[in-house]
């Protein structure tokens, strides 16, 4: 006797199955029980949108299963930086006479006057629009690659936030010696284990009162030093 093989109409699989409204051979997974019998899904077309839902609500289940086991979950797209530790944010800022490091620089201011004695200056300074002020810091590096050093770049901060670029020419004039008067305000290349000292002269408003130094070893996000006691 010839046995003829059925084979699911869509998938194309052995079965013995078939739907009890069509007739048509079906595979499992292409069967959907219901109160009458089993039915393909075409002749129950509206079972793919409850399988859906069935998935949806499966899906929400599981999420909700893994906030309750303390497992994060963050936005799709999206990425979240671990916060710094208490200890590491510390290493950002520093006081007068203290060490901080940014890049490969390792900063260390050792004196702020603000108003800057002019008396005190060997070389007259021209008309301040504002008020002079002095920054004296040195600058190593303590890293094993040599680092950028910019004058330019370090800042003087008030309580408002607002940041104050040295006076370049004033800083120069400070500094001058036999005719060598703005090499003190170049940007220079410090191999490991340079040092560097120098006074850096700003020109603020009269009424700004700079309460930090923002400090910088190239284009970073630099560290602070408090100059107020």
């Amino acid at each position: 006797m010839v046995t003829t093989e059925l084979r699911c109409f869509k998938h194309n699989t052995p079965t013995q199955l078939s739907c009890a409204q069509c007739e048509r051979p079906c595979c499992t997974r292409c069967l959907v029980w219901t109160e009458v019998g089993q039915k393909c899904t075409t002749c129950v077309p509206h079972r793919s949108s409850k399988r859906g839902v069935g998935r949806l609500v499966a899906a929400v289940l599981l999420l909700t299963g893994l906030v309750a086991a303390g497992v994060g979950v963050t936005k799709l797209g999206s990425t979240r930086s671990k916060p710094l530790p208490a200890e590491n944010a510390s290493l950002r800022t520093a006081k007068l006479g203290q060490p901080v490091s940014d890049g490969g620089l390792t900063f260390v201011v050792h004196r702020f006057d603000c108003p800057l004695d002019l008396t005190t200056v060997d070389n007259p300074l021209p008309p301040a629009t504002g008020r002079y002020c002095r920054l004296d810091l040195e600058a190593t590096n303590s890293g094993k690659l040599p680092a950028t050093f910019s004058t330019r770049a370090q800042m003087l901060l008030d309580a408002q936030r607002r940041r104050f670029a040295a006076d370049p020419v004033a800083t120069a004039i400070f500094h001058a010696k036999e005719g060598d008067a703005f090499t003190s305000f170049t940007v220079q290349t410090m191999n490991p284990g340079a040092d560097l000292r120098m006074s850096i002269v700003y020109d603020i408003p009269a009424g700004a009162a700079p309460t930090k130094a923002e400090l910088h070893s190239g284009a970073t996000l630099g560290v602070t030093v408090t100059l107020t006691p």
